[in-house]
């Protein structure tokens, strides 16, 4: 019996690890996404997490539901609350464009477990305005969604702590500050951007096969970041290989990867 219940809590120990490290590398790598938010929260006193109303103010629908909100103004997560739920409904907000679509991350997303990367999948599209039915929910998910015409920044996966590493085998916030990550959902006019805690801006714009990426940056950024300018790897959901791809004003032909979703 005793040899039976130290398998069980093995398993189960092994199980939760395996989540908790899942969760914190998402936790982890959106540190540039909630240090945005909370400058932005300082400047103009809005909060992180936000009430439909504050973002949707025109959608009666998205304020009365209740327990889903935005991270910001990209992100909506809808938790999942009861033990053993496997489904459940996320209405989508529209805004005042009425064009307003979302990409749906979690569940849908695959996760690297060697390097703690999620790579979106481009094909999970959803419009404002409808409920999105998610089927199969397991221990580990929790709905999130990306909406449309955002770049959500993100660090490099391969970073283990934003403190001075202590240990050769972690990796520091700022031996990799120079590389930026980022989730972006082109809106209708095929455009999307972020503006960031430190002053600097990214945005991208894709029309007639060709993607334009632009980034902008204080002067003293490059030297806080080990002294090389930040360089920028979006994910970037699109129906095709783009046929040209532009880097601050550069035509640059090995500037994208494409891979099919």
């Amino acid at each position: 019996m005793l040899v039976l219940l130290l398998r069980v809590l093995r398993r189960f120990h092994s199980q939760g690890v395996w989540m908790w490290r899942r969760s914190a590398k998402l936790h982890n790598a959106l540190f540039p996404y909630w240090y945005s938010l909370a400058f932005e929260c300082r400047s103009h006193g809005i909060p992180l997490l936000r009430h439909h109303i504050i973002e949707f103010p025109g959608d009666a629908t998205a304020i009365g539901r209740d327990y889903q909100f935005t991270i910001g103004p990209s992100l909506l997560s809808s938790p999942v609350i009861v033990p053993g739920q496997k489904s459940k409904s996320v209405y989508l907000p529209n805004d005042h464009s009425g064009t307003t679509k979302w990409l749906q991350l979690l569940p849908g997303a695959t996760y690297d477990e060697e390097t703690g990367m999620y790579r979106m999948n481009a094909s999970l599209v959803h419009h404002g305005g409808e409920e999105a039915q998610l089927n199969d929910l397991r221990l580990e998910d929790s709905p999130l969604f990306l909406r449309s015409g955002s770049i959500v920044p993100l660090m490099d996966p391969r970073i283990d702590t934003l403190n001075a590493a202590l240990n050769s085998s972690v990796v520091s916030f700022s031996e990799l500050s120079h590389r930026r990550f980022g989730w972006s959902f082109l809106d209708d006019l095929g455009g999307a951007s972020a503006d960031l805690f430190d002053g600097s801006r990214v945005s991208v714009s894709c029309a007639s096969g060709s993607c334009t990426a632009t980034a902008s940056y204080p002067s003293a950024l490059a030297a806080q970041c080990a002294g090389q300018k930040p360089q920028w790897i979006l994910q970037i959901p699109l129906h095709s290989a783009p046929t040209s791809v532009v880097v601050d004003g550069a035509p640059s032909a090995a500037a994208a990867s494409w891979r099919e979703a």
